[in-house]
């Protein structure tokens, strides 16, 4: 498979996955913050921790584990009710050779829109290293439409361009 074919949706589109999430180079703009770097203090990801107890909270899941690499997906929400789900996927190699260029493209169906931040790297280290990426998932039919994705992980390893892909559905429910 040449490198064109992801950006092409070879192999992956079709018509339930009909595009690939826009990718924002800004972690503000994926948080929704306007003039936030989306590190600080406003990027919500540490507030109310005194309050831990009373916020919904979802498992971890296991969206990808094949061929040494392991994807997590975190989930938080502003308002238990919001049709909005920030995911902060972590990616991890268990092999002891790094992964370069390591792109991670979703896509969704029509009814979810999807916006994704930059990744925190491209070279995946071997031996536990990680990489994370927030995602922005919009289900405006939350309740009638389960959340679902297909995911595509390409990578070079030792040389060879290699792929990796995933469909998503089993998501906690309330998302």
């Amino acid at each position: 498979m040449g490198e064109g074919d992801l950006e092409s949706g070879q192999g992956v589109l079709n018509e339930e996955f009909k595009s690939f999430a826009k990718v924002s180079n800004s972690v503000a703009e994926v948080a929704g913050k306007q003039g936030s770097d989306g590190w600080g203090d406003e990027d919500g990801w540490d507030e109310d921790f005194d309050n831990f107890d009373s916020k919904t909270t979802y498992p971890t899941l296991t969206a990808l584990d094949k061929n040494g690499i392991k994807v997590l997906f975190d989930f938080e929400k502003s308002d238990p009710d919001s049709f909005t789900t920030i995911i902060m996927a972590t990616f991890r190699n268990s092999l002891p050779h790094d992964m370069t260029e390591f792109a991670c493209k979703v896509a969704v169906p029509k009814h979810l829109q999807i916006t994704m931040g930059p990744p925190s790297s491209t070279i995946l280290r071997g031996n536990g290293g990680a990489i994370t990426q927030t995602m922005n998932v919009t289900n405006g039919q939350r309740g009638s439409k389960p959340l679902k994705m297909r995911l595509v992980i390409q990578y070079v390893q030792n040389g060879e361009k290699l792929r990796e892909s995933a469909d998503v559905s089993n998501f906690p429910s309330g998302l």
